[in-house]
């Protein structure tokens, strides 16, 4: 759009653009220009286009003076041509500019806050009260009361547009025009108040008036009962809605500032049920035991409870295991199925007992409701039994062990986790939380570490239930050990005089089951002995008599000293392939003292007198022995080489003789050196075996003589003296004397012997042995075989 366009300077214009909003009454435009005194030296109007909001317009400058004023106008009427009331105006004060054309923007998009298309007379319009959509230039005018609706400066009867019509005055009061008489409880009713005059004619509010209802309801703007408000807009109608949950007769009263309020009486009866609902909590109860109460009750459409008209039957349902059942009492005593709701109330109370620990859902059911449905829980009952599964298997020393599991259950077998839990081990047993032995403390998966091996017992309690479970610890085998026998050393309350260290330990087993069962070779070649040190196990000699029988005797000497009365666990056989090479099996380990005469030579013997030979003409296990005779009476002595120094000793020897007519040989222990001092058994003749005393050759006979010799039979004949006693034994039989004896001169330590004193024949000695003994002995008891862990 053009403005005065004319002759003018090249480039000096205004282009103007026009802003508005979409929603305006106005019906044209006008852009004015004019000059600083307000004369309009020119216009252009053009129609308001739908939905356009921008215009843009040329003011090119003619003759017009530099300084001059731009203005916008929006008009109302019936056509732009004939538009002239006005809707809101803009003003600018600005210049022409040499040789410039200027960007101007007015703009008409205020001066209209309530949104109803007309501008406030404030801001250049005719909208009386731009606070009010329902009061503006283009409003009808309402023909009572003391607004001006239509902005034309008359009121109700005053305006024209009232002639011939009946109109309100003044309002007054307030009168219900619709309102319940009567609602259920949580039914939602729609109120109606009318506002009128002094004659009690229909009149208009004042403006933003308020009406306030009040009473035991909740009030809401919509028929739906959705927005709940406390006031409500008044007007000449005014409409809002009611809610209340309590029965009985309400008031209901309806007020406004400086009007006379209304008031209604209003039956408030209860609603009908619509659905079950249980009005507690989820309900807990041990197993076994009767729960706590499950109440039931009605609710309305809302779900506000509600009332039952007359007794109700409920029918009750479970979908828990095991032994289980409703009832009607808090004693679980009255099993119930159908459950009574009482008239009036719409409530009742049931209970539940179970044995099977878990969440389960009990339901309620009627035919013209909807049913309700809740879970409840039946917890474990207190521990009553403890289960523990150890791992397979022996245990390793010093290792961690493999998960003990620990399964707590109450009497009805449901699992329990306990809330206190303990394990109690023996010394040197340490547990674990866990499987990694990396916290110590209890929990149901723990492990243990031991370190020493044992049989031990763990007592597991949980909550006052307590079980106890074996263990086996056991040290890793050697290398090779496939089989092995574990060997309990227990000693007496007597140790020997130079203590165990050394002493020769004795354990018999049956060797014949165990080659039969695969477990040894027929020669016991495979058999070792291993002592644990600490460290690790370490091979020993072993000496091995009667192998593959029922009676397999296998010696070897203690590596360390031990106290009286205990116990040493550190000893086993082992079988298997090992290194392949051959068991140490050296018997002058074993004993103090050992020969078997097979080394060619007497070099382990002192010969102080005699003819001591070493023969071939007779022998017990290999191809030579000591031999001695025939020769008559005198003292012939030859003691072991190097001589002990020994008070403790069991001295044993095979003997051999081809004559007891005229024989007289002895045997001796606590030989002193130099002389002819020691006790000793003598065979004399065919009275037997005696035990007698020589001081420095004086001999005195202690105990007589007992047990008949056999000639050219081989005898195992033993002399033990641990303390003051001595005592003799034949072929492992005590012989002499039944009970031991206490010789009236104690003699000192020393060495052994033999000593000839006569011979009508010859005697032959074989496989002599000399070890540390007391009274009572070390028991060596073999355990049951196993595979090494």
């Amino acid at each position: 759009m053009l403005l005065l366009v004319g002759c003018a300077p090249a480039g000096e214009a205004f282009r103007v653009t026009l802003e508005t909003t979409a929603n305006r009454a106005e019906t044209c435009f006008v852009v004015e220009l004019r000059d600083r005194s307000g004369l309009v030296l020119g216009e252009s109007r053009f129609a308001r286009s739908e939905d356009q909001t921008s215009y843009e317009v040329a003011v090119v400058r003619q003759k017009f003076p530099t300084d001059v004023t731009l203005a916008a106008r929006a008009l109302i009427g019936p056509d732009c041509a004939t538009a002239t009331k006005p809707n809101g105006v803009v003003t600018l004060d600005t210049s022409f500019v040499p040789a410039r054309v200027i960007d101007v923007t007015l703009s008409l998009t205020e001066g209209d806050d309530d949104g109803d298309g007309f501008v406030s007379t404030l801001k250049g319009g005719l909208d009386c009260n731009d606070t009010d959509t329902t009061i503006s230039p283009g409003e009808r005018e309402r023909c009572f009361g003391t607004v001006d609706f239509d902005c034309n400066g008359l009121v109700a009867c005053a305006d024209p547009a009232c002639l011939g019509m009946s109109c309100g005055g003044q309002p007054t009061r307030l009168r219900f025009v619709t309102v319940p008489s009567e609602l259920r409880v949580n039914e939602c009713g729609a109120v109606s108040v009318e506002l009128q005059d002094g004659s009690g004619r229909t009149t208009s509010p004042s403006p933003n008036a308020r009406l306030v209802p009040t009473g035991p309801f909740t009030f809401f703007s919509d028929p739906q009962c959705l927005t709940s408000v406390t006031d409500v807009a008044l007007a000449t109608t005014t409409t809002f809605s009611i809610r209340t949950a309590t029965p009985g007769t309400a008031t209901l009263v309806v007020s406004s500032r400086d009007l006379m309020s209304d008031t209604r009486d209003i039956t408030v009866s209860t609603s009908l049920p619509a659905a079950l609902h249980f009005a507690n909590a989820p309900v807990m109860a041990a197993a076994g035991q009767c729960s706590g109460a499950l109440e039931l009750e009605l609710l309305d459409s809302a779900g506000t409870p509600t009332v039952s008209q007359g007794p109700m039957s409920i029918a009750l349902g479970a979908d828990a295991g095991g032994v289980f059942g409703l009832y009607g009492d808090p004693a679980c005593a009255q099993p119930v199925t159908l459950l009574q709701l009482d008239a009036g109330t719409g409530r009742n109370t049931f209970h539940f007992a179970g044995q099977r620990a878990g969440t389960f859902t009990i339901g309620a059911t009627e035919p013209t409701l909807l049913g309700t449905q809740q879970s409840e829980l039946i917890t474990p009952g207190p521990v009553a039994t403890v289960v523990v599964t150890p791992p397979p298997g022996a245990l390793a020393v010093s290792a961690c062990s493999a998960a003990f599991t620990v399964d707590a259950r109450d009497s009805f077998g449901n699992v329990v986790v306990p809330q206190q839990l303990t394990v109690t081990a023996d010394a040197g047993v340490s547990v674990f939380t866990g499987v990694t032995c990396g916290t110590p403390g209890t929990s149901d998966r723990f492990a243990v570490v031991a370190t020493e091996e044992s049989s031990f017992t763990l007592t597991i309690t949980a909550d006052g239930a307590s079980t106890t479970v074996p263990v086996i610890v056991r040290r890793p085998p050697p290398p090779g050990g496939t089989w092995r026998w574990p060997l309990s050393i227990v000693t007496g309350a007597r140790p020997p005089d130079g203590g165990y260290q050394g002493y020769t330990m004795l354990a018999a087993f049956d060797s014949r089951s165990a080659v039969d069962a695969g477990l040894l070779n027929a020669a016991q070649s495979d058999l070792r002995v291993l002592f644990w040190d600490g460290a690790g196990w370490r091979e020993i000699d072993r000496v091995v008599e009667s192998p593959n029988t029922n009676n397999t005797r296998v010696r070897f000497a203690s590596q360390s000293d031990l106290p009286a009365n205990t116990t040493d666990l550190r000893y086993s056989f082992f079988s298997g392939p090992f290194d392949g090479g051959t068991a140490l099996r050296d018997p002058h380990v074993v004993y103090l003292f050992a020969d078997d005469f097979e080394e060619g030579t007497l070099g382990r013997w002192n010969i102080r007198s005699g003819a001591w030979t070493r023969a071939t003409d007779g022998a017990h296990g290999g191809t030579a022995a000591l031999k001695y005779g025939p020769e008559g009476n005198a003292d012939r002595v030859i003691e072991i080489k190097p001589a002990l120094a020994e008070n403790d000793v069991m001295f044993e020897a095979w003997w051999f003789t081809s004559n007891t007519g005229n024989t007289d040989f002895g045997q001796m222990v606590r030989l002193a050196p130099s002389v002819t001092t020691a006790w000793e058994t003598n065979l004399q003749d065919n009275g037997g075996w005696n035990i007698a005393g020589l001081n420095n050759g004086a001999w005195t006979q202690l105990v007589g003589r007992r047990g008949m010799p056999t000639v050219n039979t081989w005898m195992r004949v033993a002399v033990a003296v641990s303390s003051n006693e001595v005592r003799v034994f034949k072929d492992g039989v005590q012989l002499v004397p039944q009970t031991g004896v206490s010789p009236l001169t104690p003699l000192a330590s020393g060495s052994v012997g033999f000593r000839k004193h006569d011979l009508g024949g010859s005697v032959w000695i074989d496989d002599v042995t000399v070890r540390r003994y007391t009274d009572p002995e070390p028991n060596v008891s073999v355990g049951v075989p196993f595979l090494s862990p």
